[in-house]
């Protein structure tokens, strides 16, 4: 196998190939995939097994269940958010309306209940402080 020429390492791998007992070609052919047995030494997964196992702690809510619970969350806030805008405009109409009239012990009572109503609406509570100021004027 050593050799420099051709035929010669043709020969020592011959011999070397029947001092082994079989071919390449004949290794492959015999084997099938349905008889190879795997064996993992150790399990490399980065999955989060933990995430996987069901807590049935009552104590705690699915995804599901909080997911939907934000939904209703959300379109509650947003119909009190309404209800609210809708209350400041009508008291928004009787500060005008005061304010014509010369009652302005009413105007601000009357303003300030338009002011609580939108208290979590900062641009709602500048058009009002605008609008008064015009009425003013």
């Amino acid at each position: 196998l050593a050799s420099d020429d051709k035929k010669l390492q043709e020969i020592g791998d011959l011999e070397a190939k029947q001092y082994l007992g079989e071919t390449d070609d004949e290794k492959y052919a015999k084997l099938n995939e349905n008889s190879l047995d795997l064996k993992v030494k150790s399990d490399r997964t980065v999955i989060n097994k933990k995430a996987l196992l069901r807590n049935e702690n009552p104590s705690t809510m699915s995804q599901e269940a909080f997911m939907e619970e934000i939904s209703r969350d959300a379109d509650r806030r947003y119909k009190d958010k309404l209800r609210r805008k809708e209350r400041m405009e009508t008291f928004k109409k009787q500060v005008a309306l005061a304010f014509r009239r010369g009652e302005f012990e009413k105007a601000l009572s009357l303003y300030n209940k338009a002011i609580e109503q939108i208290c979590s609406i900062p641009t709602e509570l500048l058009l009002i402080l605008t609008s008064n100021s015009m009425i003013k004027r």
